[in-house]
């Protein structure tokens, strides 16, 4: 009997998440059925903008989680030079389940920093003030639809949950000042443009060693070589590909926030800098907790911390935020060719181990891990272990494209390849 319900389960379980071989080739025709989960998502956005939804709420979250998983994963990339994009498609599902729980499982709905009740369906209370008196300009029903949408589209497309109160406490970089509109949209195609050719550099710099571009990946660990030399090699295709993300993710949000204050009439203050200057981190939770991007703070929480924050305190919320961390990014790349490959797992709950070791130096000396040796503390975590996973992403073909830029209006292929080929080959020599 336990047997067959297990097998029934199986079963179910595969007509929603597709085992490899009944998986289907991605193609834009398909993409209405991959992303259909994203309306009833709105719908619970929007939602938790009015009281006493509830219920209502609970009841909508297996409306997300089902379609989204069938639609995610019923499709696989086969481009390699759309890899980078299919796998935005698992991270924009993934994100998108922790927000069907965030939305869903509050009971007070999601407020507003300032905020101290919501309006409840069919009124347009004051929800800054809890106040029983119709706000100004609001006593019309279609006006109050559309309010409740824009605040469902921008609890859908901030992950950093500017404004909102359960975001107040996330580390944001101070934004520059600037005197206008036009000088922010200046600073952003500035921006953009060295941006895009340091990435064209990066590019590059990673095809002067053989296999890892191909479309089949490859692995920048070269085994021909002495265990140093090794190392060497794979440490600098490492800081190459890292750099190459931080700018693809900075630029991201550079062209972002170009549509959202040119287009959309947003305040530059509303677009503050993502990252705020990692590589000067002298400890992890430095490096983590506020100087990489936060995108990922409420999701992760949802997912992994407050359910590790239940089981085992502070211990179980540090190491239950980066399991999730591994699994989200681990299973996500479930949409690219190739098996799962938990050394991305590894390498996040390393960085909970290190976080924790970090609380450990403090209480007994009393100090916070700080100078030179803290750099290199930080060094080792994410440049020296995050080689694990770096490779994994490597072997799945994420850099198996045909070239950042077409081949004949690259400036790096015309001037940095030249030099960078030859470097390339003799580190790829054994010096011994």
């Amino acid at each position: 009997m336990l047997s067959r319900l297990i097998e029934n389960g199986r079963q179910l379980f595969r007509q929603i998440v597709p085992s490899r071989e009944d998986q289907i080739p991605f193609s834009w025709s398909y993409a209405p059925h991959a992303f259909m989960y994203q309306i009833p998502l709105l719908l619970l956005a929007y939602l938790a903008r009015r009281r006493d939804t509830g219920l209502l709420r609970q009841l909508l979250i297996p409306v997300v989680i089902i379609p989204g998983l069938q639609g995610t994963f019923k499709y696989y990339g086969t481009e390699p030079d759309f890899f980078a994009l299919t796998w935005m498609r698992g991270i924009i599902f993934f994100h998108a389940l922790a927000m069907a729980l965030d939305f869903g499982l509050t009971p007070e709905g999601k407020l507003k920093a300032g905020e101290t009740t919501l309006a409840p369906m069919g009124n347009s209370l004051s929800a800054s003030t809890g106040s029983e008196h119709p706000v100004a300009g609001c006593a019309k029903p279609p006006r109050r639809i559309f309010s409740g949408l824009l605040d469902a589209f921008e609890l859908t497309t901030r992950p950093r949950g500017i404004g909102w109160k359960d975001s107040v406490n996330t580390p944001i970089p101070a934004p520059p000042l600037y005197k206008s509109r036009s000088d922010f949209l200046k600073s952003r195609l500035f921006i953009f443009i060295r941006n895009t050719l340091v990435m064209d550099v990066c590019d590059i710099l990673l095809r002067a060693f053989p296999d890892i571009c191909n479309p089949t990946g490859g692995s920048m660990f070269y085994t021909h070589l002495p265990p140093i030399q090794r190392y060497f090699v794979s440490t600098i295709i490492n800081l190459i590909f890292g750099l190459f993300g931080y700018l693809a993710i900075t630029t991201t949000q550079v062209w972002m926030s170009a549509i959202g204050v040119g287009l959309l009439g947003q305040a530059p203050s509303d677009w503050p800098p993502l990252m705020d200057r990692p590589w000067v981190s002298t400890s992890l939770h430095e490096f983590w907790g506020r100087r990489w991007h936060q995108m990922m703070r409420r999701p992760l929480a949802i997912l992994g911390g407050i359910p590790g924050e239940w089981i085992a305190g502070r211990v179980g919320m540090v190491l239950g935020v980066f399991v999730a961390s591994g699994l989200f990014h681990e299973f996500s790349a479930y949409v690219l060719p190739g098996h799962l490959d938990h050394r991305v797992t590894l390498f996040f709950t390393l960085q909970a181990v290190g976080i924790l070791a970090e609380d450990l130096y403090r209480k007994v000396t009393g100090q916070k891990s700080g100078g030179w040796l803290g750099r290199a503390w930080v060094a080792l975590f994410v440049v020296g272990f995050g080689q694990l996973c770096v490779d994994v992403w490597l072997v799945r073909g994420i850099a198996g494209n045909s070239g950042y830029f077409p081949a004949h209006i690259s400036p790096a292929r015309k001037f940095v390849a030249p030099i960078a080929y030859p470097i390339a080959e003799k580190l790829l020599h054994p010096w011994y």
